[in-house]
């Protein structure tokens, strides 16, 4: 399956047509991490977000909620909005293959195609609204863990 067809399920990207999610691919990455590999670590400044797509990852909160976060879930959207350092330990629990986006394409979308930008950035309100109502980590579209 391509990156673009398991981007259109990931909710940062919903309502993106079909060549719009192609476009935001151009300037992505794909990185593998191994089971029990770090992904990500609370107060490491972040440049990208990340995207699963595929495999498992567990994410730890400050708050100690602990979240699985599976196929389409994003990693490091808060820090788009904020610009702080990432609040979440994450490990890979299998072998998992990540889309990193980085921020500054997304922000260069502002002013090449604005619409994709602004959909991008609503969705992202959207995922940071789901978080304030169902707990911190919530919104990470992530499963309570087992």
């Amino acid at each position: 399956m391509a990156v673009a067809d398991l981007l259109r399920g990931c909710p940062l990207f919903f309502e993106l047509y079909d060549h719009e999610v192609e476009r935001v691919t151009r300037f992505c990455r794909v990185h593998s991490r191994k089971s029990g590999e770090w992904i990500l670590t609370q107060g490491q400044p972040l440049q990208s977000l990340y995207i699963v797509l595929q495999g498992r990852a567990c994410a730890r909160f400050k708050s100690g909620e602990v979240r699985v976060l599976g196929v389409g879930d994003p990693l490091g959207e808060a820090y788009l909005a904020d610009e702080k350092a990432c609040s979440v330990d994450v490990v890979a629990q299998t072998d998992c293959a990540l889309l990193e986006i980085e921020f500054t394409g997304i922000y260069a979308l502002f002013k090449k195609d604005p619409r994709v930008f602004g959909l991008l950035m609503l969705n992202l309100s959207r995922l940071l609204a789901k978080r304030l109502n169902q707990g911190e980590g919530a919104a990470h579209s992530g499963r309570k863990a087992a």
